[in-house]
């Protein structure tokens, strides 16, 4: 997963499952 503003151990977690968290969908 790329750098995001989740901690580290977060990053670890699937793109799929990372996304939805940081950034929320868009109409």
């Amino acid at each position: 997963a790329k750098p995001t503003k989740i901690a580290p151990a977060e990053d670890t977690t699937p793109k799929e499952e990372v996304k939805p968290v940081v950034e929320p969908p868009k109409p």
